[in-house]
Formats: C-alpha cells, structure tokens, sequence
C-alpha cells in the first residue's frame, strides 16, 4: 500500500460529509485571524475521503433543499469567489496549487450537479 492507494472511508459517507462542512467553517474561522494560510490548512474535500459521496447521499435526500445546497457548494468553492476570499493571505508559491486545487473541486461539484440532474 503505497502513499497514492485510493483507500474506502471507514465512516458513512454523510458524516464524512458533515465532518468536513464543520472543518470548512473552522478554517473560515482561524482564516479570518490568520496573517498567512498554507496550502495544507485548507479543507479540501476529495473523492478519496467519501465526501463526495456523501454530499450525493445528502443530497438525494434533500428533496427541494437540494439546488440551494448545491449552490451554497458552488459559490464556496467557486475559484474566483475563494481566490477573491483568501488570495492575499495565502502564501505566493502555494497561490496557483492553491487554484487548481479549488478548480478540481468545483469540478467535482458539477459531476455531483450533473448525476443529480439538479
């Protein structure tokens, strides 16, 4: 088992899911004190971690709620809305990791869109 084996989630993928929307509201919190953010202080969700599945799990279960949850995602991870948020205080040779990695989410967050049909 080497460092890149896409490894299952040992917890159900909603909780997964809510563990990283209450991770992503801690980072908005200390983001807001901080000076300078580095690129592993961010909560990036993952297909690895089962948040995405989670988040499709959540939302097949949101009935009406779904599209304002969706777009609640979208507008969090959007790459010019987070660059626009957190730009100037993360570190300048971690900014375009930093994007790509935003870009990759949101994404992911159309995949999610477009499975759901929402």
């Amino acid at each position: 088992n080497g460092p890149f084996v896409k490894r299952k989630p040992t917890k159900p993928p909603g909780e997964v899911f809510a563990e990283f929307e209450e991770r992503f509201q801690e980072f908005e919190k200390v983001a807001q004190k901080k000076e300078a953010l580095k690129l592993k202080e961010i909560p990036f969700p993952s297909e690895e971690s089962g948040y995405f599945e989670g988040l499709t799990n959540a939302l097949k279960t949101a009935g009406a709620q779904a599209k304002r949850v969706i777009r609640t995602l979208y507008l969090k991870w959007h790459p010019d809305k987070f660059m626009g948020r957190y730009r100037n205080k993360i570190q300048e040779e971690e900014l375009e990791a930093t994007q790509a990695r935003v870009t990759a989410v949101q994404q992911a967050l159309v995949a999610v869109k477009e499975k759901l049909n929402l």
